[in-house]
């Protein structure tokens, strides 16, 4: 299942941001990357489900490195066309 929002670079920009704003910086919950992509929690669900980005599971709750997300996340970004 490919990832239907499109994500440019100031969305990239806008997470390493509220990288450096969060109180601890490793590791974030499902909340938290939802919050920094725009996403709905249940988007980061299916992309965990579907590999697109990687996650660590500690017991039953899975947590996130925000450096491994942005760099999973930049595989999706949308190059303009040149004119």
């Amino acid at each position: 299942m490919p990832i239907r929002k499109n994500i440019n670079k100031n969305n990239l920009q806008q997470v390493s941001s509220k990288n450096s704003q969060a109180e601890p910086s490793f590791p974030w919950k499902v909340e938290d990357v939802a919050q920094a992509c725009c996403v709905s929690v249940r988007t980061v669900a299916k992309w965990c489900k579907g590999k697109y980005i990687p996650y660590i599971k500690v017991g039953k709750s899975v947590r996130f490195s925000p450096d491994a997300v942005n760099s999973a996340l930049k595989k999706f970004v949308v190059q303009e066309a040149s004119r």
